[in-house]
């Protein structure tokens, strides 16, 4: 690429192609200063604009990948990969509620790969975290409930927290049966255990505590 680029400096396909490459192999910054190269001969490429955000991103520098993403949404809103990108920036930046409407567009956009829907959990999950920690427990447990949904493994500690919310929203039973599901998974689940006796001597039910 860069014997091609000698023989036609202002070739952007030679930038972007040289550029790919050094992300490829972790050279970071020179591919962001390839991707601006590429960019100053065409600026509406949407492979460089993509490129220099998921760059920026690998070196946590993710204002100024949004900055890429959201050049690259413009040029091309049907596509999938900026919406990704700036998905995962704004998952970094503790931004869930953006990241979910990006990972969500980049879905219709045709984006189902693992790695989509599971940044779509994380996602989710920093959402019913944040939920639940501020006490809007139907709140949190609405979003546990979804994450639950679209996941193809159970997994025990957003089980856990679905149940933890549904004992704080008064709904003992609801809750002994969740956190005893738990426990028929993972039988050294302490925390689990340990709200299934309480709930059950809550509910009467002394021998089951035991």
């Amino acid at each position: 690429f860069q014997k091609a680029i000698e023989l036609q400096p202002n070739n952007a396909d030679a930038h972007h192609n040289l550029a790919t490459a050094m992300k490829a192999s972790s050279m970071l910054a020179e591919a962001v200063a390839e991707y601006d190269l590429c960019l100053a001969n065409q600026p509406e490429f949407y492979s460089a604009l993509a490129g220099k955000a998921e760059a920026l991103a690998a070196m946590d520098q993710y204002e100024a990948a949004l900055e890429a993403c959201n050049a690259a949404i413009a040029v091309s809103p049907e596509v999938a990969r900026a919406y990704s990108d700036r998905g995962f920036c704004f998952l970094k930046l503790g931004r869930p509620d953006d990241a979910i409407a990006d990972m969500e567009k980049a879905g219709a956009c045709g984006d189902t790969s693992a790695e989509q829907q599971r940044l779509l959990r994380i996602a989710f999950s920093l959402k019913a975290d944040s939920l639940m920690e501020g006490g809007d427990f139907a709140g949190a447990l609405e979003v546990y409930c979804k994450i639950i949904a679209m996941s193809t493994e159970k997994n025990t500690d957003t089980m856990f927290n679905a149940a933890l919310c549904t004992m704080h929203l008064g709904k003992a039973a609801e809750a002994l049966e969740g956190f005893k599901e738990i426990t028929a998974l993972n039988p050294t689940h302490f925390a689990a255990l340990n709200a299934t006796g309480l709930l059950a001597l809550q509910l009467g039910r002394a021998t089951e505590a035991v």
